[in-house]
């Protein structure tokens, strides 16, 4: 399949699934439709295993330049429990206050250091042994602490909004593709759902096994459906 506009297309044995690539709008709600079940599965199978640097049959692209899969997009397919710490972010976030720490607190790092240092030789003087230590740095107590995003909230889509503007404050703009996401909120959720990440101008592909369009939906869509027969509908 393969995404331009960044829009995506997928090979099936070769074959291209789509007669065109499936263009992906920025102020639109992008929902892809595959019915059968086989390649559904294929298809986000293939996608994750890119986000994590496999080779795969699925190609993004922004205009005619091919994207790195593994940067361009946010994969999202676990809705309960929806996990907000995730590693890749963390590791993000923890990198930051080290820079943070030393680009603009320096000062009250290096006092702080060696205040910690010295109290940790004065435990150490008291052992009947030979200790050693290494040097303190401060932004070890960012993950000793376990400084994490709050995630603490009443609904998915309002854990989903803070993710999603963490991941852009963190990781910087992305294509977030959202795997059977209408299965597990409710039309009125959905709608306030997208009609918000689309106010945050973010890129969003829904990719569904089932076509749950309805005049529920009033949300700007750009929707295709492949039916289990491979026909676009």
């Amino acid at each position: 399949m393969y995404f331009k506009h960044r829009h995506i297309d997928y090979y099936v044995e070769n074959i291209p699934l789509l007669d065109e690539p499936f263009l992906i709008y920025d102020d639109k709600v992008n929902v892809l439709v595959v019915e059968n079940q086989r390649e559904f599965l294929n298809l986000v199978s293939d996608i994750e295993g890119q986000t994590r640097k496999m080779e795969g049959s699925t190609v993004f692209s922004d205009e005619s330049k091919l994207s790195d899969v593994s940067k361009a997009v946010e994969f999202v397919y676990q809705y309960y429990p929806f996990e907000i710490n995730r590693k890749a972010l963390l590791t993000k976030l923890y990198s930051v206050l080290r820079e943070r720490v030393n680009s603009e607190f320096m000062p009250e790092s290096l006092e702080l250091a060696s205040e910690i240092q010295q109290f940790i030789f004065s435990v150490m003087d008291t052992m009947d042994c030979e200790l050693t230590m290494d040097d303190f740095e401060c932004s070890i107590l960012f993950k000793s602490m376990n400084v994490r995003f709050a995630d603490e909230y009443e609904s998915l889509p309002e854990a989903i909004i803070d993710y999603c503007k963490n991941v852009v404050a963190l990781l910087g703009d992305k294509i977030f593709v959202f795997v059977s996401l209408q299965c597990f909120v409710t039309p009125e959720e959905y709608q306030e759902l997208t009609k918000t990440l689309l106010q945050h101008k973010y890129t969003i592909l829904l990719i569904e096994n089932t076509d749950r369009a309805s005049d529920t939906y009033r949300v700007s869509e750009n929707r295709l459906v492949i039916d289990s027969n491979y026909s676009v509908l």
